[in-house]
């Protein structure tokens, strides 16, 4: 524990972060309360093994050096990512900086780490980009025509069946106005459901006359 006084130490132990500090040896000289209820391990159990061992740190940019060596490197970053592997055999990912202490002599004697569990974090984001990924099979799955415009009327996605239907690529049609694809102008038409949600943010329906698919029913809602 480094050598500060009684506040310091009280912050240190109640603080909802991993705090460890590290021989140049990477040997664990303590570790605070929090460590041990993300690591799964008492203390005891921690103090003088060697940290990488114990943990099982994968790093890529440090496999091959002790912690002390990597941290001094010109390249050091302030604050990187890496990978512990808890009591259960679980991996967390755990994002780090680090305090740096000499001793009388100048010379590097100990590391203090700070880490901030993103493991629950990380899985947030993965199940976000998993439910973004099954919308977009689904949106592509309806067998209708499906376009989502902008409040320019402007296309700003549509689905796989309005790509067939209009016989165009997505990159052909996003951009445009739904009035120049649908119809073929360059002003939409008096009844255009659109223009009536946009007005009053309300659902409508509505027929338009399109070059290609002649009448088709069109239903336009208002998205927050």
């Amino acid at each position: 524990m480094p050598k500060n006084n009684q506040r310091d130490i009280q912050i240190i132990n109640e603080v909802p972060a991993l705090v460890y500090g590290v021989r140049s040896d990477d040997r664990i000289v303590f570790v605070n309360p929090y460590f041990t209820v993300v690591t799964g391990f008492h203390a005891e159990e921690l103090k003088g093994a060697n940290w990488r061992a114990k943990l099982h740190w994968s790093d890529r940019r440090h496999d091959d050096a002790s912690i002390l060596g990597f941290l001094t490197k010109d390249d050091a970053p302030s604050f990187y990512e890496s990978e512990l592997i808890n009591k259960k055999g679980e991996s967390r990912t755990i994002r780090w900086n680090h305090l740096l202490l000499r001793d009388e002599a100048g010379q590097l004697s100990e590391i203090i780490g700070f880490g901030t569990d993103m493991t629950n974090r990380q899985r947030a984001d993965e199940l976000a980009y998993q439910a973004m990924a099954d919308l977009d099979r689904i949106f592509d799955a309806i067998s209708d025509v499906v376009t989502i415009h902008d409040t320019d009327m402007r296309i700003i996605r549509v689905n796989k069946a309005a790509c067939v239907a209009l016989q165009s690529s997505p990159e052909e049609l996003l951009g445009k106005h739904c009035y120049e694809v649908f119809r073929g102008d360059s002003i939409p038409c008096a009844s255009c459901p659109e223009i009536k949600t946009l007005s009053d943010h309300l659902p409508h329906e509505g027929e338009i006359e399109h070059s290609r698919l002649g009448a088709c029913r069109s239903e336009s809602l208002q998205y927050p």
